[in-house]
């Protein structure tokens, strides 16, 4: 009975890892997309800095990306290895 409540806190962080990995993988891919179109559509200098910091702290994202996806892969190992 304990194991099945392991096994089930297993399945949903995993599958919760899954859904952060692909809204972390949609918002880095539409970053750049999103600075061009606000500095073309709206070039007023404080939404020019705004989308300018965001850019600029690309790499970090990634570090969130990665977090989530070595997470996603460590929950995966062990909900097979049960």
């Amino acid at each position: 009975m304990v194991s099945m409540k392991v096994k089930d806190i297993f399945i949903i962080s995993f599958f919760t890892m899954h859904l952060m990995q692909d809204l972390m993988f949609v918002f880095i891919c539409h970053l750049p997309l999103l600075y061009l179109l606000f500095s073309v559509l709206f070039p007023v200098p404080s939404m020019f800095l705004r989308c300018s910091f965001y850019f600029f702290n690309f790499p970090f994202c990634c570090r969130y990306f990665f977090i989530a996806f070595t997470l996603s892969v460590i929950s995966m190992f062990s909900v097979n290895n049960m």
